[in-house]
Protein backbone atom coordinates (compact mmCIF):
# COMPACT_ATOMS: atom_id res chain seq x y z
CA UNK A 1 0.00 0.00 0.00
CA UNK A 2 1.22 3.48 -0.82
CA UNK A 3 1.21 5.39 2.47
CA UNK A 4 3.73 7.21 4.64
CA UNK A 5 3.87 4.47 7.27
CA UNK A 6 4.35 1.63 4.76
CA UNK A 7 7.16 3.58 3.06
CA UNK A 8 9.01 3.97 6.35
CA UNK A 9 8.42 0.45 7.70
CA UNK A 10 9.14 -1.36 4.45
CA UNK A 11 8.58 -5.12 4.25
CA UNK A 12 7.71 -5.37 7.97
CA UNK A 13 4.50 -3.48 7.21
CA UNK A 14 2.94 -6.85 6.22
CA UNK A 15 3.53 -8.08 9.81
CA UNK A 16 1.12 -5.50 11.29
CA UNK A 17 -2.30 -6.62 12.49
CA UNK A 18 -5.17 -6.11 10.04
CA UNK A 19 -6.78 -3.22 12.01
CA UNK A 20 -3.50 -1.28 12.03
CA UNK A 21 -2.91 -1.80 8.31
CA UNK A 22 -6.52 -0.76 7.52
CA UNK A 23 -6.18 2.37 9.68
CA UNK A 24 -3.10 3.42 7.68
CA UNK A 25 -4.56 2.53 4.29
CA UNK A 26 -7.94 4.27 4.25
CA UNK A 27 -7.85 7.44 2.18
CA UNK A 28 -10.38 9.50 4.12
CA UNK A 29 -12.27 8.06 7.05
CA UNK A 30 -13.65 8.70 10.50
CA UNK A 31 -12.92 6.35 13.39
CA UNK A 32 -14.92 6.47 16.62
CA UNK A 33 -14.60 4.83 20.02
CA UNK A 34 -13.48 5.47 23.57
CA UNK A 35 -10.26 6.02 25.53
CA UNK A 36 -8.87 6.33 29.03
CA UNK A 37 -7.01 9.63 29.40
CA UNK A 38 -4.55 10.43 32.19
CA UNK A 39 -2.12 13.24 32.88
CA UNK A 40 -0.36 15.24 35.53
CA UNK A 41 -2.57 17.66 37.40
CA UNK A 42 0.07 20.31 38.03
CA UNK A 43 -0.83 23.83 36.82
CA UNK A 44 1.81 23.97 34.06
CA UNK A 45 0.68 20.64 32.57
CA UNK A 46 -2.94 21.81 32.59
CA UNK A 47 -1.95 25.04 30.79
CA UNK A 48 0.08 23.17 28.14
CA UNK A 49 -2.79 20.72 27.57
CA UNK A 50 -5.16 23.67 27.13
CA UNK A 51 -2.83 25.48 24.70
CA UNK A 52 -2.53 22.41 22.46
CA UNK A 53 -6.13 21.25 23.10
CA UNK A 54 -4.82 17.90 24.34
CA UNK A 55 -7.40 15.75 26.13
CA UNK A 56 -8.06 16.17 29.82
CA UNK A 57 -7.92 13.19 32.18
CA UNK A 58 -11.07 11.06 32.04
CA UNK A 59 -11.82 7.40 32.80
CA UNK A 60 -13.83 6.89 29.62
CA UNK A 61 -14.06 9.63 27.01
CA UNK A 62 -15.42 9.52 23.47
CA UNK A 63 -12.86 9.65 20.66
CA UNK A 64 -13.25 10.58 17.02
CA UNK A 65 -10.36 10.58 14.54
CA UNK A 66 -10.74 12.08 11.07
CA UNK A 67 -8.02 10.84 8.72
CA UNK A 68 -7.10 12.66 5.54
CA UNK A 69 -4.36 10.96 3.58
CA UNK A 70 -2.19 11.37 0.51
CA UNK A 71 0.80 9.17 -0.42
CA UNK A 72 3.12 11.77 1.16
CA UNK A 73 1.14 13.09 4.14
CA UNK A 74 -1.29 11.97 6.83
CA UNK A 75 -3.47 14.49 8.67
CA UNK A 76 -5.16 13.22 11.84
CA UNK A 77 -7.80 15.44 13.43
CA UNK A 78 -8.69 14.07 16.84
CA UNK A 79 -11.57 14.86 19.18
CA UNK A 80 -11.32 13.52 22.73
CA UNK A 81 -14.54 14.45 24.52
CA UNK A 82 -14.71 17.85 22.83
CA UNK A 83 -10.96 18.65 22.99
CA UNK A 84 -9.85 18.86 19.36
CA UNK A 85 -6.29 18.77 18.12
CA UNK A 86 -4.57 17.66 14.96
CA UNK A 87 -1.15 16.75 13.66
CA UNK A 88 0.44 15.88 10.35
CA UNK A 89 2.73 12.97 9.57
CA UNK A 90 5.30 12.67 6.80
CA UNK A 91 8.54 10.88 6.08
CA UNK A 92 11.54 12.90 7.20
CA UNK A 93 13.91 13.62 4.35
CA UNK A 94 16.81 12.20 6.37
CA UNK A 95 16.41 8.44 6.66
CA UNK A 96 13.35 6.35 7.33
CA UNK A 97 11.95 8.44 10.14
CA UNK A 98 8.39 9.59 10.75
CA UNK A 99 7.96 13.32 11.33
CA UNK A 100 4.92 14.46 13.33
CA UNK A 101 4.15 18.16 13.42
CA UNK A 102 2.10 19.90 16.13
CA UNK A 103 2.07 23.53 15.10
CA UNK A 104 5.70 24.71 15.19
CA UNK A 105 6.96 21.57 16.99
CA UNK A 106 8.23 18.47 15.20
CA UNK A 107 8.68 15.06 16.78
CA UNK A 108 10.66 12.37 14.97
CA UNK A 109 10.12 8.63 15.41
CA UNK A 110 11.67 5.47 14.09
CA UNK A 111 8.98 2.84 13.52
CA UNK A 112 9.35 -0.85 14.33
CA UNK A 113 7.02 -3.84 14.24
CA UNK A 114 6.84 -6.50 16.96
CA UNK A 115 4.03 -8.87 17.91
CA UNK A 116 1.87 -7.38 15.10
CA UNK A 117 2.12 -3.95 16.77
CA UNK A 118 3.50 -0.73 15.37
CA UNK A 119 5.95 0.82 17.85
CA UNK A 120 6.83 4.50 17.72
CA UNK A 121 10.37 5.10 19.03
CA UNK A 122 11.10 8.75 19.88
CA UNK A 123 14.34 9.92 18.26
CA UNK A 124 14.43 13.73 18.54
CA UNK A 125 12.39 16.93 18.40
CA UNK A 126 12.65 20.45 17.05
CA UNK A 127 11.01 23.84 16.99
CA UNK A 128 10.73 24.43 13.27
CA UNK A 129 14.20 23.75 11.89
CA UNK A 130 15.86 24.42 15.27
CA UNK A 131 16.82 21.11 16.96
CA UNK A 132 15.88 20.98 20.64
CA UNK A 133 17.97 19.19 23.28
CA UNK A 134 16.84 15.61 23.73
CA UNK A 135 17.30 15.80 27.52
CA UNK A 136 14.60 18.49 27.62
CA UNK A 137 12.32 16.46 25.39
CA UNK A 138 9.64 13.98 26.19
CA UNK A 139 9.99 10.36 27.17
CA UNK A 140 7.42 8.84 24.85
CA UNK A 141 5.93 5.37 24.77
CA UNK A 142 3.55 4.84 21.88
CA UNK A 143 2.20 1.90 19.91
CA UNK A 144 -0.72 0.74 17.77
CA UNK A 145 -2.28 -2.70 17.71
CA UNK A 146 -5.44 -4.74 17.52
CA UNK A 147 -8.00 -3.93 20.19
CA UNK A 148 -11.07 -5.70 21.46
CA UNK A 149 -13.51 -6.90 18.81
CA UNK A 150 -10.97 -6.25 16.06
CA UNK A 151 -10.76 -2.50 16.57
CA UNK A 152 -7.75 -0.25 16.09
CA UNK A 153 -6.08 0.23 19.49
CA UNK A 154 -3.75 3.13 20.22
CA UNK A 155 -1.59 3.85 23.24
CA UNK A 156 0.52 6.92 23.85
CA UNK A 157 2.09 8.57 26.85
CA UNK A 158 4.54 11.45 27.05
CA UNK A 159 6.46 12.54 30.13
CA UNK A 160 8.27 15.88 30.00
CA UNK A 161 10.82 17.27 32.46
CA UNK A 162 9.06 19.57 34.95
CA UNK A 163 5.61 18.83 33.46
CA UNK A 164 5.51 15.15 34.34
CA UNK A 165 2.99 13.03 32.45
CA UNK A 166 1.57 15.51 29.95
CA UNK A 167 -0.54 12.99 28.06
CA UNK A 168 -1.57 9.38 28.36
CA UNK A 169 -4.28 7.81 26.32
CA UNK A 170 -5.25 4.24 25.69
CA UNK A 171 -8.24 3.59 23.49
CA UNK A 172 -9.90 1.60 20.76
CA UNK A 173 -11.73 2.99 17.74
CA UNK A 174 -13.66 1.51 14.81
CA UNK A 175 -14.12 2.84 11.31
CA UNK A 176 -17.42 4.68 11.12
CA UNK A 177 -19.70 3.29 8.46
CA UNK A 178 -21.90 5.65 6.51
Amino acid sequence: MDNVFAKIIGSDYALLSAPVREFHEVQNAVYEGFAVVKGSNNPISRIVRRIFSFPVPAKNTSVSILITRTPELDQWSRDFGGRKFSSSFSQNNVGKVLSESFGPFYFYFSLTVSDSRLNWNFERWSLGVLPLPKFLGPKIKSWEGEGENGGYRFFSEAHFPVLGQLIYYDGTVFKKTT
